[in-house]
């Protein structure tokens, strides 16, 4: 509430300092500042490769909707109901860092941790509800990820993107949360990005001509 945020102004600069950059850039809080975000990012850099599996495009995009689910089902709550809290059932911080929490609780924070070690960012991807309103309001970003043409025949960044935001040259911007992985890729010529355009066309039509049924 106004008046818990108004007494405490450290809390309210942090919180006016996460909408002013989502509005500008996008999801930084989710990449730089989340502690549990760094902690999921830890696992998956140290769990066995062979453990990860990558999620079909088209369930990963249908599961990406559960966040904003749960976001509107913890509003719902908060604002129909009295006394009635569920946004702890969604929210694994307090259990990890203040090492409090119910048996249940810890259920919870074990199974998102898992989840972790198969798919990176899981919470992130499908479960967050913080992360599901700024993603919201990234829609309204003013400064987005560019890509290049070489992007349309190039896979790199998309394999590598940590919640599965790409799709060759296209991003969905609520998704992504300013890793900046594809930026650097870019960057550093990874890739399809090395190549020139012209030679990358020619080869995509010397292709096409071979593959041409007779």
């Amino acid at each position: 509430g106004w008046d818990f945020l108004g007494s405490n102004l450290p809390l309210l600069l942090f919180i006016l300092f996460t909408l002013l950059t989502t509005l500008l850039w996008g999801r930084i809080f989710c990449s730089s500042l989340c502690p549990f975000g760094a902690v999921q990012d830890f696992i998956s850099r140290f769990a066995p490769k062979h453990w990860q599996r990558r999620i079909p495009r088209s369930i990963h995009q249908r599961g990406s909707y559960l966040k904003y689910g749960i976001l509107a089902l913890i509003v719902g709550a908060a604002l129909f109901t009295e006394g009635i809290s569920i946004y702890q059932y969604f929210e694994p911080f307090g259990t990890l860092f203040f090492l409090q929490g119910s048996p249940l609780l810890w259920l919870i924070l074990a199974g998102l941790l898992a989840a972790c070690t198969v798919v990176p960012r899981f919470y992130c991807r499908y479960v967050c509800p913080l992360g599901a309103s700024l993603a919201l309001l990234s829609l309204a970003s003013l400064f987005r990820i560019r890509r290049v043409s070489q992007c349309e025949t190039c896979a790199l960044c998309e394999n590598r993107c940590p919640t599965g935001a790409i799709h060759r040259e296209k991003i969905d911007f609520k998704e992504c949360v300013r890793c900046d992985v594809c930026e650097i890729k870019l960057e550093q010529q990874a890739g399809a990005c090395r190549h020139e355009v012209a030679a990358i066309n020619d080869r995509l039509i010397d292709d096409s001509i071979r593959l041409k049924p007779v």
